[in-house]
């Protein structure tokens, strides 16, 4: 099969409002016993695989019964590999024409989808050469892909959080750096650190030390601990402490190189060169008894809280050690270190484990009592972990208060602080409990399912944290389409907008601009000329020039905007306005679409707006504008007493021009461009005066002419008047 174009089409586009693929492929001819033949051999492949693979919380789709030629299945594969990397893509389908056929398929990344499409493609070509599939293994090369380009088990639930709260979320690297919002209001975000958890409030995280410093001021209890610099000083520490201790690296994440309960010499020199390669240090702690817990903190707020069950196993006065640990460790639930897809780790019989048996007088060839529990890892780290219950309900408050007050300590906004108690529903003080660290970045799949029921809100806590208004992550949008009236249209609101306080964003065919200031000199009225204006964090108001070619072949960097304006149709023998749509969908909800009425193309584009539309007319007459104002929208025409703005059957005179400028007025080619402006401006409420003032300055006027008719009013005011006016009797 040989693919002539493939795009990757990042936002909304002219098929559907989600990140889509679009394939034009040639196709090699199977013939119809054929294709249904081959449906169900995937069919049957894709069910023997499934045991062979680690339960996805995300079903497959179903297999097409009856397709009518290849592209209908590698369509049907490519969303089911999505789905098995559990991202729930549903929507494909294909475009046929003659020869290539095109596919438009769901995706959720850029370059994953591609991937999930060459698969899709190397095993159709299998089945056409009648090979035997087994389709675990490239299953399981998609998982491991999506592992390494997608977003995590923490940023993607964040992600996921703020799309459903309708905030813009755009991933400006190869990780997990990821910008939630729009220009001025934007927010950034990695794994959990928030852009306001400052590098100094990081650094005291990372020195479990310090951190115990800080907080026993403020008397929160925390085990004693020191720093060492070998083994000697350890044992030593370890004296004066009074065993058991926990040895483990001063700056280390994630339990790395942690060695827990330790009581002899030998073991805690072991332990020392075990932390050694992790941190730039070793501390020595007292030994807490008790279980570990972990609580998430969210601003001022603990929002969820699980405790760590140590891994064990049950004696039945049978089994030995070693034949239990096999038991236990056939729970699919386990797997290699590598596997992010298992919450828990496979129990070796290593040393540790030894140390640990020998603890309770065991070994692996021992046989414990029926009923009698025995831990095999003392290990703080999930991964050695025997399960994981939630608690948030059980926490008592003043384990709460004392563990924000110690995030508020090291001066972090989103935590995950660890300790030790044996009852979470008591204070600490009362059970020698205490607070290990408090960590910058936890992983927040601690507290969703399936590793924790019932699934905690921790990532729409964070968001919520980060933007507690979802309206307060967006800046305005105006959309522009229209050759040369858009970039006139352009250049001009802009500079209105600056001289209205505003910090204006513009991306067009002469570049990008911010607050007039060129930071790119090449036609930018694309995808990327958008991006870069969404992105720069001191615009609040963007201003973009969109191409036809753009929104055919590249799609939209935002979902919404304030304004969309249509000022010429594409020209041409066969002209198709489909693509302008996609534009008239952004204003949805409560944006507006401005449309040149006069270009009998967009005439036809008004039923598709509702009442959501100003239509703009160098003709009084034009019966469309009769038309936009009866279905309860508004109008920006000529008038021969000037340019008039009606709403219903209200109406302003804006500007008033004399005799002797009209004719020339409505000659101008910047006609259209002139009532543009003023629509714009009516609706993102520019100050009346301000309005005036600039069209009196454009028409080339020495004076300001005195107004005839009513004081403008905003477009709020006369909303307002709209739905008088329109009212049932």
């Amino acid at each position: 099969m040989k693919v002539s174009r493939q795009l990757a089409l990042e936002g909304p586009n002219v098929w559907m409002k989600k990140p889509a693929l679009e394939v034009c492929l040639e196709q090699s001819f199977m013939t119809p016993d054929a294709l249904v033949e081959g449906v169900r051999r995937i069919a049957v492949a894709w069910d023997r695989a499934a045991p062979k693979l680690r339960p996805s919380d995300v079903s497959p789709l179903a297999w097409p019964d009856a397709p009518r030629d290849a592209a209908e299945i590698i369509v049907a594969l490519t969303l089911n590999l999505q789905r098995r990397a559990e991202f729930p893509v549903r929507h494909g389908f294909v475009i046929r024409t003659e020869q290539p056929a095109c596919l438009v398929i769901e995706i959720n990344e850029d370059m994953f989808g591609r991937y999930c499409f060459e698969i899709a493609c190397k095993i159709l070509e299998d089945v056409c050469r009648g090979e035997t599939l087994d389709l675990s293994a490239s299953v399981t090369a998609v998982v491991e892909h999506a592992n390494r380009v997608c977003l995590g088990f923490t940023t993607g639930p964040i992600v996921n959080a703020a799309v459903a709260r309708g905030i813009p979320v755009l991933r400006l690297d190869e990780e997990s750096l990821v910008q939630l919002g729009h220009g001025a209001h934007q927010r950034r975000i990695q794994t959990a650190i928030t852009d306001r958890s400052g590098y100094i409030a990081e650094a005291v995280s990372r020195d479990k030390l310090l951190t115990k410093k800080l907080l026993q001021r403020l008397g929160i209890p925390v085990p004693d601990g020191r720093n060492v610099r070998d083994a000697d000083e350890a044992w030593k520490a370890a004296c004066e402490m009074g065993l058991p201790v926990v040895v483990k690296p001063r700056d280390a994440d994630y339990g790395n190189g942690v060695s827990l309960n330790l009581m002899t010499q030998a073991d805690i020199a072991r332990a020392v060169e075990t932390a050694r390669p992790h941190g730039t240090g070793v501390v020595v702690e007292r030994f807490l008894e008790g279980a570990h817990h972990r609580l998430m903190v969210v601003g001022n707020e603990v929002v969820a809280a699980t405790r760590f069950d140590r891994a064990s196993i049950v004696g039945d006065g049978e089994r030995t050690v070693a034949e239990l640990i096999a038991e236990l460790n056939r729970d699919p639930r386990r797997g290699a270190k590598d596997d992010v897809h298992c919450p828990w780790f496979l129990i070796e019989l290593n040393d540790e484990t030894c140390r640990v048996l020998a603890l309770q007088n065991h070994s692996r060839d021992s046989v414990p009592l029926a009923g009698e529990r025995v831990v095999l890892r003392y290990e703080p780290r999930i991964g050695w972990g025997g399960g994981i219950s939630d608690v948030t309900d059980d926490v008592h408050p003043d384990v709460a208060a004392t563990v924000v007050d110690a995030v508020m300590m090291v001066g972090l906004d989103v935590a995950g602080v660890d300790l030790i108690a044996t009852d979470i529903s008591r204070p600490l003080a009362e059970q020698n409990g205490g607070i290990l660290e408090v960590n910058a970045g936890p992983s927040i799949g601690l507290h969703l399912s399936p590793r924790c029921q019932p699934s905690r809100p921790v990532p729409e806590s964070i968001v919520a944290l980060m933007f507690p208004q979802p309206e307060s992550a967006r800046i305005p949008v105006v959309a522009l389409h229209g050759n040369e009236t858009a970039r006139t249209v352009s250049r001009w609101l802009s500079e209105l907008l600056s001289r209205s306080g505003r910090v204006v964003g513009r991306s067009g065919y002469d570049g990008v601009f911010v607050d007039q200031r060129c930071l790119r000199h090449k036609p930018s009225d694309n995808l990327a000329g958008t991006r870069t204006v969404l992105m720069h964090p001191r615009v609040d108001v963007a201003v973009c020039e969109i191409s036809g070619c753009s929104l055919r072949f590249e799609g939209l960097a935002f979902d919404r905007t304030e304004i969309a304006a249509l000022l010429n149709a594409p020209r041409g023998p066969s002209v198709d306005v489909s693509p302008l749509r996609l534009l008239l969908e952004t204003t949805q909800g409560n944006g507006v679409a401005i449309l040149n009425v006069d270009d009998p193309e967009l005439a036809r584009l008004v039923p598709d707006c509702g009442s959501h539309v100003v239509a703009i007319s160098i003709d009084a007459a034009n019966p469309t504008i009769g038309e936009v104002l009866h279905r309860g929208g508004r109008a920006v025409f000529f008038r021969d007493h000037g340019i008039v703005l009606a709403a219903g059957t209200h109406e302003t005179a804006l500007l008033p021009l004399r005799r002797d400028d009209r004719a020339d007025v409505r000659g101008r080619a910047g006609a259209v461009a002139l009532l543009a402006v003023v629509a714009c401006g009516w609706t993102l409420d520019i100050a009346p005066e301000l309005l005036r003032r600039e069209l009196s300055r454009a028409s080339g006027m020495d004076s300001f002419p005195t107004a005839v008719g009513p004081e403008l009013e905003s477009s709020k005011q006369l909303a307002s008047t709209e739905s008088r006016l329109h009212a049932p009797a």
